[in-house]
């Protein structure tokens, strides 16, 4: 068989598979009991090495044939409207309801939804929508709430707010895979594979999470950096913290590639840039540091990154919330993610100051980051799909199968589906995920053996 035949099968059967998940949302199948939580995890494993066969594939496949290009770009098609019109699972949806009645707080009732709740209009037609943080401010960025309150401005009708909310997703997924398009120097294949990755597809176009506005305006950011219009790049990093604060683990990695590029002066002009974006964006809302708290301090422990979750369940014998346990090992795991991620650069620290290792640094932060965090969601691994790139096709495969399976499964297995057997795959299955990108890339966090 041909390596163009492989990746034509390899395709049909990530296609097929995909197909039986979209099934599996039509019928309604959540994983609350046993049979449907392995029907799903089936499917899944499906999608998964099916995809990573057809990564290998791909990568291997030489040069694209101007015959196939027509091919890829109807079978890109075909799984952006495959997920685009699947059916809304209702922890989905309960993300898009928040996103739209903090925009309604902000545009109809002209209140700061940094200080207000959801529970304060309690009268309101829609309040029955939001089944979860009700008692919570608005944790996102002021930039994502203008954003998000366009369709808010066009209808009330809150079906047709949740409608515009996936086209927005949609367009922002588009211009990803056209700055990642450029970025790669138009690797027509490195833009495919990420094009297709159900991780982006199912969390980011059809759970139209704000993910992805984060994300272009972070890849935004490093286009520019690589065309040397670092202002810009700043601009639109900030754009991105803007949009969820999170993207704030991008800047020290540019900063540190400034410096050791231009002079002290260009990046003290930079770091002005930088923060003047940010200030004037979020001072119209600012009541104090309590106001970007949001939802930070009540969550569900078994939700948090592997490490986190497991030094929690051992210290508190178990799962079930306390607060004191909670927020002590909390600020413990925030100062050890500190003191990782400044090994992480100062281990890369000759290396950052080329531009094509930023992905890669970038990459070590975000698993550090996902090991250690205490507030973990499935969607949260959008994030790496963009950055994450290998030069060995099979590692690659391996890895981003790897992604895919946990990125899809996290959500059944340790959430909606939450025996102890559920729970501990969920948690655990990362850690080898994390050793394996380790070992496949020892420059990033050991120094090389002199020779």
């Amino acid at each position: 068989m041909t390596k163009n035949k492989k990746v034509i099968v390899s395709i049909i059967l990530y296609a097929l598979f995909s197909i039986t998940f979209f099934i599996l949302h039509v019928i309604g199948l959540s994983g609350r009991s046993v049979w449907e939580s392995w029907a799903q995890l089936a499917v899944i494993s499906g999608m998964a090495f099916s995809f990573g066969f057809a990564s290998y594939y791909i990568l291997t496949s030489g040069e694209i044939q101007k015959k196939l290009y027509s091919i890829g770009a109807i079978t890109l098609v075909f799984f952006i409207l495959l997920f685009f019109f699947m059916p809304h699972p209702g922890y989905i949806l309960n993300d898009l309801n928040i996103y739209s009645f903090h925009a309604k707080i902000f545009t109809q009732y002209h209140q700061n939804p940094y200080i207000v709740k959801p529970l304060e209009f309690a009268t309101d037609n829609d309040y029955h929508f939001v089944e979860m943080w009700k008692n919570q401010n608005y944790n996102y960025g002021p930039l994502w709430l203008a954003i998000s309150s366009l369709p808010s401005l066009v209808t009330k009708n809150i079906s047709i707010v949740l409608g515009l909310y996936k086209y927005m997703a949609l367009l922002f997924y588009i211009g990803i895979a056209y700055f990642l398009y450029l970025l790669r120097d138009r690797d027509a294949k490195k833009m495919f594979l990420f094009a297709i990755n159900p991780i982006v597809l199912y969390w980011g176009v059809m759970g139209a999470h704000n993910d992805l506005a984060m994300i272009f305006f972070a890849i935004c950011s490093l286009y520019f950096l690589k065309k040397e219009k670092a202002y810009r790049a700043f601009i639109f990093l900030g754009l991105a913290i803007l949009i969820k604060y999170i993207a704030v683990l991008l800047a020290p990695i540019l900063f540190a590639h400034i410096y050791k590029r231009y002079k002290f002066q260009n990046l003290l002009y930079l770091v002005v840039v930088f923060f003047a974006t940010i200030i004037v964006a979020y001072a119209p809302f600012h009541i104090g540091f309590n106001s970007i708290l949001g939802n930070a301090t009540l969550i569900l422990p078994k939700l948090g990154g592997p490490l986190f979750t497991g030094v929690y369940a051992s210290v508190h014998k178990g799962l079930e919330m306390n607060d004191t346990i909670f927020l002590q090992i909390k600020n413990i795991f925030f100062v050890l993610f500190a003191l990782g991620y400044g090994i992480i650069i100062i281990k890369n620290w000759k290396r950052v100051s080329e531009y094509k290792n930023i992905s890669n640094i970038f990459v070590s932060v975000l698993i550090w980051f996902y090991l250690c965090a205490y507030w973990f969601q499935a969607w949260y691994l959008i994030w790496i799909i963009p950055f994450l790139w290998m030069r060995d096709p099979l590692k690659h495969a391996i890895f981003a199968s790897a992604l895919i399976w946990y990125g899809l499964s996290f959500y059944f297995l340790s959430y909606v589906y939450s025996s102890a057997f559920g729970l501990v795959v969920a948690l655990l299955l990362f850690l080898p995920i994390f050793f394996f990108f380790t070992y496949i890339n020892k420059s990033c966090f050991f120094k090389k053996k002199s020779v």
